[in-house]
C-alpha cells in the first residue's frame, strides 16, 4: 500500500502504524513504537503538516524518547519483580524513582521495590540468616516488613535468653520496643523484661517502668494483669518514701510519687488520695503561719479535691481561715485603714461566698465611715461657735463628735474650750491653778525644797520670798507667773508663761527652766 500525500496529516500516523502493525513491520515494544512515532513526526514535518521551527520538532522529540525511556525502565523492573528476580527488580526501581518524573509510577515503584525487600528478607529467614532477614527487613520500611523484624527479634531473644546470653537477649528485647513499640509482641516483651528485672538484675525501678509502659499501652492485658501483683510491694515502698518526703519538707517531690502511684492499679488507691490530701493540708497551715490566707486556701480546695471525705474537716478549717481575714479586716478598721479592712473582709467571700461574718464586719465598717463623717460635721459647726466665743454650745458639739468619733483632735478641742471657760470666768485664778497642778505640784515642792536649803545658811528673818505673782502677759489668754526669793547674798527670780487656752507652761529664764528639769 502506497501512502497518497494528499491525505490529512492528522490521519497518517494513525494509518502507518495500523499497516506496520498488522503487517509484522517492527515488534509491539515501546521502543520500536516510538522510533516509529519519531519517523512519521520527521515526514509530517518535511511534508508542512507542523512548522518547521527547529525548537518545537526539538522539544517534542525529547518528550517522546524521554517517556518511552521512562516506560521502558519502569516495565523491566516490573517484569524482574514477576519473574521473582528480586535484586534486579530492586536495581531497576532504584534507577526509575531517581530519574522517573511520572508521579504515579514512582509510587509504584517505591512499593514493589519495598515488597522487593521484604521478599528478600523472607528468603534470609528461611535460611536463618538473621543478619541479613533484618538488613532486608529495614531496607523494605513497611508495616508488614515491620512485624517480620519483630519476629525476627523476638526469636533471636527468645534463643539469646535460653542459651544464657541475658545481655544479648535484653539488646534484641530493646530492639522491638524502640523500633517497632507496637508491635504484638511489646507485651509478652515488657512482661519478660520486668521479669528478668525483678528476679535476676534486682532493678526495681526499670521493672516499674516497664510496668508502666504496659499498663499505659495494653491495660487489662493478659501480661499486665500478671505483672500487676509483683509490683504491689514496690507501690508500698514507693509511698513509704513519698510520706518520708513530705515530713522533711520536700512536698512537691512526695506529690510526685503519690500522683504516679494513684495512676496505676497496684497500690492502694484511697491511701494515695488521704496522703496527696495530708500534704496539701499541711503546706495550708504552713501558709496559714505565714499570713498568708489566700494560698491556703487553695490548698485546702487541693486537699479537697485529692480526699473528698476531708470535705466537713476542711470546711470547718476554711470557716476559720475566713475568720482570720475578718479579724485583720478588724485591725485595719481599728486603724481607720477602710481600703484595707474592705479588702480583707472582702477576701473572706472567696473562701466563703456571702460569709455572714464578712457581711456584718462590712456593715460595722460602714457605720463606723457614717459616723466619721457625721463627727467631722459637728466639729466643722463646733469650730465656728468656739470662734465666735460660744464656748458652751460648742462644747456640747464637739462631746456629741467626741461619741461618735473619739478622735484625740476633738478630745483637745474640749480640753480647750473648758480650759478657755474657765479663764472667761477667772483668769488669775485659773492661771494660779495651772501653776499648782503642773505635774503634780512639782513647781511648789522644788520652791519649797530652794528655802528648806537656804535656811541652812541663812536664819528665818534673813529669807524673803514674794510668793506667787499672776500678771498679765503679752497675747490673749497668756499670763506671767512670778515667785522671788531673797537673801543676804543671792536672789532667785523664777518666771514662767502660762497658756490658759491649753494649760502650757514655758520658762522664761534659766533658773526657772532648771527648776522643772
Amino acid at each position: 500500500m502506497i501512502l497518497d500525500s494528499n491525505l490529512p496529516v492528522k490521519t497518517m500516523p494513525t494509518i502507518c502504524k495500523t499497516i506496520a502493525f498488522r503487517r509484522g513491520a517492527f515488534p509491539q515494544h515501546p521502543i520500536f513504537l516510538t522510533l516509529a512515532l519519531l519517523i512519521l513526526l520527521a515526514t509530517a514535518v518535511r511534508r508542512g503538516a507542523f512548522p518547521q521551527r527547529p525548537s518545537f520538532l526539538t522539544l517534542a522529540l525529547l518528550i517522546l524518547l524521554a517517556t518511552a525511556c521512562e516506560m521502558n525502565q519502569y516495565r523491566r523492573g516490573e517484569e524482574m519483580y514477576r519473574q521473582r528476580s528480586f535484586a534486579a527488580a530492586i536495581e531497576e526501581f532504584d534507577a526509575y524513582i531517581e530519574t522517573g518524573n511520572n508521579g504515579a509510577l514512582r509510587t509504584r515503584a517505591e512499593l514493589l521495590r519495598s515488597a522487593s525487600y521484604r521478599e528478600l528478607a523472607l528468603m534470609a529467614i528461611q535460611r536463618q540468616s538473621w543478619q541479613l532477614a533484618i538488613r532486608f527487613g529495614k531496607l523494605a520500611n513497611s508495616e508488614s516488613a515491620d512485624t517480620l523484624l519483630a519476629n525476627v527479634y523476638k526469636l533471636l531473644a527468645d534463643n539469646s535468653l535460653e542459651a544464657g546470653k541475658l545481655s544479648e537477649g535484653q539488646f534484641y528485647m530493646n530492639l522491638v520496643l524502640e523500633e517497632i513499640p507496637r508491635s504484638r509482641h511489646t507485651p509478652a516483651i515488657l512482661f519478660r523484661r520486668i521479669n528478668l528485672a525483678m528476679t535476676i538484675l534486682g532493678d526495681w525501678n526499670a521493672a516499674w517502668l516497664d510496668y508502666k509502659k504496659l499498663y499505659d499501652l495494653y491495660p487489662g492485658n493478659e501480661y499486665e494483669v500478671q505483672a500487676k501483683p509483683w509490683l504491689v510491694s514496690y507501690s508500698n515502698n514507693r509511698i513509704e518514701y513519698a510520706k518520708t518526703l513530705a515530713e522533711t519538707g520536700f512536698f512537691r517531690d512526695a506529690l510526685t510519687i503519690l500522683f504516679e502511684m494513684a495512676r496505676y492499679p497496684v497500690a492502694d488507691k484511697d491511701k494515695v488520695h488521704r496522703l496527696i490530701s495530708d500534704i496539701y493540708q499541711t503546706q495550708a497551715e504552713i501558709a496559714i503561719a505565714e499570713e498568708n490566707y489566700l494560698e491556703a486556701d487553695r490548698y485546702f480546695r487541693l486537699a479537697v479535691s485529692a480526699y473528698p471525705e476531708n470535705t466537713l474537716i476542711i470546711d470547718t478549717r476554711l470557716s476559720q481561715i475566713a475568720g482570720l481575714f475578718i479579724a485583720k479586716g478588724n485591725e485595719y478598721l481599728a486603724l481607720y485603714d477602710f481600703t484595707n479592712a474592705r479588702i480583707h473582709y472582702h477576701k473572706a467571700f472567696d473562701i466563703i461566698p456571702d460569709f455572714p461574718a464578712a457581711k456584718d464586719a462590712i456593715s460595722r465598717m460602714e457605720t463606723v465611715q457614717a459616723n466619721i463623717q457625721q463627727a467631722e460635721n459637728l466639729a466643722v459647726q463646733a469650730n465656728k461657735l468656739d470662734v465666735q466665743k460660744k464656748y458652751a454650745e460648742a462644747l456640747l458639739l464637739y462631746r456629741e463628735a467626741i461619741q461618735l468619733h473619739n478622735k484625740a483632735e476633738y478630745r483637745q478641742k474640749v480640753a480647750e474650750i473648758q480650759n478657755l471657760m474657765e479663764a472667761e470666768r477667772n483668769p488669775t485664778a485659773f492661771a494660779q491653778r495651772i501653776v499648782n497642778d503642773y505635774r503634780n505640784g512639782l513647781l511648789n515642792t522644788r520652791i519649797n525644797n530652794v528655802k528648806r536649803n537656804l535656811l541652812v545658811m541663812y536664819k528665818p528673818n534673813e529669807i524673803r520670798d514674794s510668793g506667787w505673782k499672776i500678771m498679765l502677759s503679752t497675747g490673749q489668754y497668756k499670763y506671767e507667773a512670778r515667785y522671788d526669793i531673797l537673801t543676804p547674798r543671792e536672789t532667785y527670780f523664777y518666771l514662767w508663761q502660762i497658756n490658759l487656752r491649753d494649760r502650757s507652761i514655758v520658762p522664761l529664764n534659766k533658773i526657772s527652766e532648771a527648776l522643772m528639769q
